[in-house]
């Protein structure tokens, strides 16, 4: 399941915001996209105490397929560990340069009316 996913599916119902899910999953968030922005220091987290249990909180766990997720353990929250992990990857991605086509428009040239015309 993507990131984003469910509250959207259920305050579809009830409500005129809309956003756009997540491109990653919570265990490529988790997993290969947070740790080199912390390790690197190119981020630095809160001491929000909340956070930090949310953090410290998270499992990691493999599939029968050898897919890994990363999720909370039982009982367990992690909706504020998700925004700043989303946040902070979101953040650190270079930024996108939109790339611009210029082409050439025809403009029809009008042939010049000579000066003596008007005199």
């Amino acid at each position: 399941m993507m990131a984003g996913t469910a509250p959207r599916d259920s305050r579809r119902r009830y409500s005129q915001v809309t956003y756009a899910p997540a491109g990653k999953t919570k265990a490529e968030l988790y997993g290969a996209a947070l740790p080199p922005l912390i390790n690197s220091r190119r981020v630095e987290l809160l001491d929000h105490p909340r956070l930090v249990a949310q953090l410290c909180g998270l499992e990691r766990r493999t599939a029968w397929g050898g897919r890994d997720s990363i999720d909370h353990g039982p009982g367990g929250r992690d909706d504020l560990a998700n925004a700043v992990a989303g946040a902070l990857v979101a953040a650190g991605e270079p930024r996108r340069v939109p790339q611009i086509r210029v082409t050439a428009i025809r403009v029809p040239i009008r042939r010049a009316i000579p000066w003596r015309e008007f005199e």
